[in-house]
């Protein structure tokens, strides 16, 4: 998500420490790959962009992949396009959810036009290095509800690595 983003508190997997192994590309991933799952968690979001009040919500903790073809982790979903031999450059199309807000709850969004629930969607490209892994979405209003665009850059690097414990950064 965009701002502060989601907080995913799943009964799967303790926030920031996951326990497992941290060889190879699999201590870049912002999700264990290690098998697919799903399950309920605590989502909590800003209630309207810029706010310091949260809105607490259940929501899917899901990581599902199948081959190299489509992958849903979190509240994200995609297809992938394009992969390159030793699979380090992705491209393909995401499609996540924008929640929407009221814009009277807070005095930076007051006089905006309340927003509903919209899902994004674009291209999306990941990039695998040996100094972690860098994902870019552009994304687009799918719905109509906004007319919006969100562009989302996110780069995932493992600050602990010479343990079994797995902590991301």
């Amino acid at each position: 998500m965009r701002g502060l983003g989601i907080l995913l508190i799943s009964v799967f997997f303790a926030p920031a420490v996951i326990a497992q192994s941290a060889s190879g590309t699999q201590a870049q991933q912002p999700i264990p790959a290690t098998g697919n799952f799903l399950g309920l968690g605590v989502g909590a979001i800003p209630k309207t962009p810029g706010n310091s009040d949260l809105r607490v919500m259940l929501l899917p903790a899901v990581q599902y992949t199948w081959g190299d073809f489509a992958y849903v982790t979190g509240l994200k979903a995609g297809i992938w396009g394009f992969t390159s031999d030793d699979r380090s450059l992705r491209i393909g199309l995401y499609a996540e959810p924008r929640f929407g807000f009221d814009a009277s709850d807070s005095p930076r969004t007051a006089g905006m036009a309340d927003r509903g629930f919209a899902v994004d969607a674009g291209p999306s490209l990941r990039w695998t290095t040996s100094a972690g892994v860098l994902n870019l979405d552009y994304g687009f209003d799918i719905t109509g509800r906004s007319d919006g665009q969100v562009a989302q850059i996110q780069f995932v690097r493992p600050l602990v690595t010479e343990t079994s414990l797995r902590l991301n950064g």
